[in-house]
């Protein structure tokens, strides 16, 4: 019921050490539109499809890393997650700056991840 990247997002970036390279997420989204051809699904745009995967990742992100800042701060779980609020805080940052949009979150990211 939600937008077709929301769950793409979620596979291929929840809990991961290091950002994606550009080409590894272009594959995935390539891969996500030939399945819909497959299957007889409408066809979607490429260009909005990297857009709408950017925007969701950010808000993905920011919601991972407030669960994860959760779970170690309040529930004594940073074994589990504190490793991976950084990266994600990078993975966030690196699709705001390809989006090119967000300048303040992006100064503040750039800031608490140590990326200039």
């Amino acid at each position: 019921m939600g937008p077709v990247t929301y769950d793409l997002v979620s596979f291929l970036l929840d809990r991961r050490s290091e950002p994606p390279s550009l080409a590894e997420l272009r594959a995935y989204r390539l891969l996500l539109l030939e399945e819909r051809r497959l299957l007889g699904l409408g066809a979607l745009d490429p260009d909005e499809v990297a857009q709408e995967f950017r925007l969701m990742t950010i808000q993905r992100g920011l919601k991972a890393v407030g669960t994860f800042s959760y779970q170690t701060a309040v529930c004594s779980r940073g074994a589990a997650y504190e490793h991976f609020i950084q990266p994600t805080l990078c993975i966030v940052l690196q699709a705001a700056e390809w989006l090119d949009r967000f300048p303040t979150l992006r100064r503040m990211l750039r800031e608490r991840t140590n990326i200039n």
